[in-house]
């Protein structure tokens, strides 16, 4: 916030920059209030409902690094995984990734202020994998949300989402959502998820204790049932398959 004057009017007084002084403490207070109405308005445009839904750890913030929501699939992450932590609704990461992390952060809100947003600007979505000595690692991709029109509108400041991806902790597609999507028995749909992890037929049928000739007319059922004519076609229709939390 800044005062201007002129030169007609001259320099304020030491009684009005006591006074301006005492204001500004109230008149920041109402400003962080009112930012903090138009971020988590945003609750409406963007849907927390559905994103509870979808077993893909996502975690949304604004360009301050202050975080807005966290889905359910992300809290576990967070549980399992230790590299991300959020403290006091704040984000932290292992160094140089932290430093990067809020730069990359403090360059959108930037742009936003400039007013060079989307339309003039590309910018792409980013991702940093983090990867620790005792194994551990993980991803962590960012996309900017809530498009310029909707921002002018609404008066709402970019909101960015980040979505987590673990190796160890990979979300699981419900085997409900194949039986209802492609109408696959349990047996198919545990042979269909056992190729998506890589898992060769001679290899499923001993972990199911069955003949390979079982998977094989299995495969075929599902080949089938998908409209899909080999292995790798079916492994790209359940990779872009929605992925949502089953009901406890």
């Amino acid at each position: 916030m800044g005062i201007n004057t002129s030169k007609k009017r001259g320099i304020l007084t030491e009684t009005e920059l006591s006074f301006l002084d005492r204001l500004f403490v109230h008149l920041k207070r109402v400003v962080l209030l009112q930012r903090n109405l138009y971020e988590y308005s945003s609750k409406s445009l963007i849907g927390f409902e559905l994103i509870d839904k979808l077993s893909q750890p996502i975690i949304l913030l604004n360009l301050s690094g202050v975080v807005i929501h966290t889905n359910h699939a992300a809290k576990n992450i967070l549980e399992k995984n230790k590299i991300l932590k959020i403290e006091n609704s704040n984000i932290f990461l292992p160094e140089p990734y932290y430093t990067q992390f809020k730069e990359s952060l403090s360059y959108l809100e930037l742009l936003f202020k400039k007013e060079r947003l989307l339309k003039n600007t590309n910018l792409d979505d980013g991702c940093i994998k983090i990867s620790e000595k005792e194994g551990s690692s993980l991803y962590i991709f960012s996309t900017l949300l809530i498009s310029e029109a909707e921002m002018k509108m609404f008066g709402i400041r970019p909101t960015v989402m980040l979505t987590l991806y673990d190796p160890n902790h990979p979300s699981e597609i419900d085997l409900h959502l194949l039986h209802v999507s492609f109408n696959l028995t349990q047996a198919e749909a545990k042979v269909a998820l056992l190729l998506l992890d890589g898992f060769l037929p001679k290899k499923i049928a001993q972990k199911h204790g069955v003949n390979l000739d079982t998977v094989r007319k299995q495969l075929q059922a599902i080949y089938k049932k998908t409209s899909t004519n080999r292995q790798s076609e079916l492994v790209k229709l359940l990779l872009n398959i929605p992925r949502f939390l089953q009901e406890q």
